[in-house]
């Protein structure tokens, strides 16, 4: 015959197992600075997973310029991961460049080491005055990011 502390137990201990996760999880946030006339769909090892572009601010419309600029403002997206090891992160940004015609685009990839409980930051950023990048932030400079930026939907693995 059970004790009851022993029932008390038991069933703290079933419901404990039944709230742990069975994937292992790691969290990415990613930033992106104010932009202008752009899209840019983030792939994670080839996969379409989101397209990180921050909130509409304005648009310009400017008598030099023929196309009006949609200005969006700098954002940052938490995601959260089930997958392990190894992935890679692209970001294909296109812009329409008011000074040309067409579209611009840009690749840039990063790789990264998904474990459980790892938290990595990682931020779009100009490479030059015809480039972009994405660059892996350490906890302390993505701070100063996450004051200057607007918090987009959360972004969960399935």
């Amino acid at each position: 015959m059970m004790t009851k502390k022993f029932k008390y137990l038991l069933i703290s201990v079933c419901f404990l197992s039944c709230t742990i996760s069975v994937y292992a999880q790691s969290t990415v946030y990613f930033f992106t600075p104010s932009t202008i006339n752009n899209v840019c769909p983030i792939t994670m090892n080839g996969d379409s997973i989101f397209n990180l572009r921050g909130p509409y601010k304005k648009t310009i419309n400017n008598a030099i310029i023929s196309i009006p600029l949609d200005m969006y403002a700098a954002a940052y997206k938490k995601c959260v991961f089930k997958e392990e090891g190894k992935v890679i992160f692209v970001a294909n940004y296109k812009a329409q460049d008011p000074e040309k015609p067409g579209i611009s685009e840009f690749l840039s990839e990063i790789q990264i080491n998904l474990f459980e409980g790892s938290v990595h930051y990682i931020r779009l950023a100009a490479k030059g005055m015809y480039d972009m990048e994405l660059k892996e932030l350490t906890e302390k400079e993505s701070k100063k990011y996450f004051k200057k930026s607007v918090e987009l939907p959360e972004y969960i693995q399935e």
